[in-house]
């Protein structure tokens, strides 16, 4: 007789080690930097780029992620350290008092040496979103739930890859225009003994309720791509101010 459960019924267990992984990284970078002469400095860089791959990770481990072993291509997707897109702005400023500046030119002895060298420096860094997957809570023979279940969802109608943040009454959401439905599967569940009932098999389905994804039926994979879509950018703004006093010709104070 056929066998549609697993290869090797003989056989409770199988591994396969090796150096399946591979990843790679394109991008476009832009660099600006401009000194003025009168102690401040001005730098910003611009990096696009795409990081893709079918597992990511920086040391020597044992993955069991892949989905089927036979066609690990079905895995290469954009990798959890991937952002499209970084915007870095940074810039120093020597503060214009003490001797030989505009206010307080004349001063000297300890009253110089209080007011002179002081420096502001601020970065500010804007990052497109996280990459994130929308992952179905359902394995099969084949593919067992994993750390991170990378089991992913059927596409059926065109799911955005980003959304909007929104608030709403009780918090946030992302996807607005988006809601849970029943899984159209559940129909096919027997109503013994409750089962139809008490399954939580849910859908994706837009504001008009046309379907977008759900989940793979008994026997499949999901055709939705790991990490598919992209969360929300973030900001990081940081500011130092700096002090530098000078004591005897060959040493120096800094306070930061």
């Amino acid at each position: 007789a056929e066998n549609f459960v697993v290869v090797n019924p003989q056989f409770s267990e199988v591994r396969m080690v090796s150096n399946f992984s591979n990843s790679t990284y394109h991008s476009l970078q832009l660099d600006f930097t401009k000194r003025f002469s009168r102690g401040y400095t001005v730098q910003s860089n611009f990096t696009w780029s795409k990081t893709l791959g079918d597992e990511e990770g920086a040391g020597q481990e044992l993955i069991d992620s892949f989905r089927n072993l036979r066609d690990r291509r079905l895995d290469k997707r954009i990798l959890g350290s991937h952002r499209t897109w970084v915007v870095r702005n940074s810039g120093t400023l020597e503060l214009p008092f003490g001797p030989g500046k505009k206010f307080f030119t004349n001063s000297g002895g300890v009253l110089a040496r209080l007011l002179e060298r002081w420096q502001v420096g601020v970065i500010n860094n804007l990052y497109s979103g996280t990459p994130f997957s929308i992952r179905a809570e359902v394995s099969s023979f084949s593919h067992f739930y994993t750390e991170g279940n990378d089991a992913t969802a059927m596409q059926v109608g065109p799911m955005p890859k980003r959304g909007k943040v929104t608030k709403v009454a009780d918090g946030v959401v992302y996807f607005p225009d988006l809601r849970q439905v029943r899984d159209p599967a559940v129909a096919a569940l027997t109503n013994l003994q409750g089962l139809s009932s008490a399954s939580t098999l849910f859908a994706i389905a837009d504001s008009a309720g046309r379907l977008l994804v759900t989940n793979p039926a008994p026997g499949t994979l999901g055709s939705l791509q790991q990490l598919y879509a992209e969360g929300p950018g973030s900001m990081r703004f940081d500011m130092n101010l700096v002090k530098r006093v000078r004591i005897g010709e060959r040493r120096e104070f800094e306070f930061r």
